[in-house]
């Protein structure tokens, strides 16, 4: 039995006499620690550190045969099945940063390395598809924001902001920009495609909690932990900022834009959530429930809105007179999170903190279908444009991409 320890040395014991044998490796022990160890096919020993480093051990002389390093401390190791002709072997290791690699150890050419899968290593904020496009999505994590395929379930495009964290992210309707809202107050504006940052808007909000794009493409509504919903013309050169209008008392969580840019409604935590005339920039409704306001949506034809909170209930509205519909209850023991209607208006998909992903008949207002999985609480979901997938994100820092069933 090899057995790592946390003092950086891999003690080698006979089960049978249940005596100390040797340690090692010779001369350098391994930094922060062995994390993880695996027997290879060869017979030699894998050590995992946690600085990083994989190293390949000798069986009997317990000296170094080679060693790499990876990009943060390995947590796991698993040795492929099979010898390679030259006498080595593959392995694959998972990291803290939540990588996976693939490594070729060769005793002539020693170890090659490969990306082969890799996640948020923390909570994730929000989840966006482009508008009419299912193929991909992009994730608001704790420092980035990443761009994924979905029938891969591939990361296609990281971009990074150190000492920052993302917490809501949107594409523009006609597809040419990504938006993200950040801790710092600053609304960032990449291209989906590089990753360039087009544009920053300074001091947007203390904390920008929530965003949307205008159909036009000119236009950026913005949410904030202080209350405010702003308005924003923007473009490559300029951007400045068109109304600020100041009603809630408490952080916006989720904002829906409609089609013709005539109207937004946004949820807030203060127990109100506001439809606004974006011509004229004044409240022209309110929708008042006792309940933290999480998540707002419009249906497809935009005459209701669906919303949910901290009541544990899903909630239908008149748009044109904020009046309540239907309210059903959407879970027994924890807070809803997020919501989002289907392209075609016959479904609503909600999560929360039971960790449960439900999906409900628009009409019916009951649910025909619950996906677990999550270890943590939902934070966000949506619904592919196409309607044929759902992807939840969590605070446990999981994607989920669920095959969407049709209601029966």
């Amino acid at each position: 039995m090899f057995v790592g320890t946390s003092s950086g040395d891999v003690l080698k014991i006979a089960l049978g006499a249940c005596v100390y044998r040797q340690s090692g490796p010779h001369k350098s022990l391994v930094p922060k620690g062995v994390a993880t160890n695996a027997i290879a096919p060869t017979g030699d020993v894998v050590v995992g550190g946690g600085d990083g480093s994989v190293s390949v051990l000798d069986r009997e002389s317990m000296k170094i045969l080679a060693v790499t390093k990876l990009a943060s401390g390995v947590t796991s190791c698993v040795a492929a099945p099979g010898v390679h002709k030259d006498g080595g072997f593959g392995l694959y290791c998972g990291t803290d940063s939540c990588n996976i690699y693939y490594l070729k150890y060769s005793p002539t050419q020693g170890f090659l390395s490969e990306l082969v899968q890799t996640c948020h290593s923390q909570a994730v904020n929000d989840v966006a598809f482009p508008k009419g496009y299912s193929e991909v999505f992009a994730t608001a994590g704790s420092s980035d924001v990443r761009v994924w395929h979905v029938s891969e379930a591939r990361e296609l495009l990281r971009v990074s902001c150190p000492n920052v964290e993302c917490k809501c992210v949107s594409f523009m309707p006609d597809g040419g920009s990504i938006l993200s809202g950040w801790s710092d107050g600053k609304i960032r504006v990449f291209a989906p495609q590089t990753g360039r940052l087009m544009y920053t808007i300074h001091d947007a909000h203390k904390e920008v909690s929530a965003i949307c794009g205008s159909s036009c493409g000119g236009k950026i509504v913005s949410g904030g932990v202080e209350g405010f919903v702003r308005v924003w013309r923007v473009g490559p050169q300029s951007q400045t900022m068109l109304a600020s209008m100041k009603e809630h008392k408490g952080p916006v969580n989720s904002l829906a834009l409609r089609a013709n840019d005539s109207e937004c409604v946004s949820a807030c935590s203060d127990g109100s959530s506001i439809i606004w005339d974006l011509s004229t920039f004044h409240r022209r409704g309110e929708l008042t429930a006792n309940t933290f306001f999480k998540a707002c949506a419009y249906h497809p034809d935009e005459s209701q809105i669906v919303t949910t909170g901290t009541d544990r209930k899903v909630s239908w509205w008149e748009a044109f007179d904020g009046s309540a519909i239907r309210v059903v209850d959407g879970s027994e023991t924890a807070e809803i999170n997020a919501l989002d209607v289907s392209a075609d208006g016959t479904q609503v998909v909600t999560g929360g903190g039971d960790k449960d992903v439900k999906v409900w008949g628009y009409d019916e207002g009951a649910c025909f279908h619950v996906g677990k999985g999550h270890s943590g609480a939902i934070a966000k979901v949506k619904f592919s444009p196409d309607g044929q997938k759902i992807v939840t994100v969590g605070s446990e820092g999981a994607i989920f991409i669920w095959q969407n069933m049709p209601l029966e």
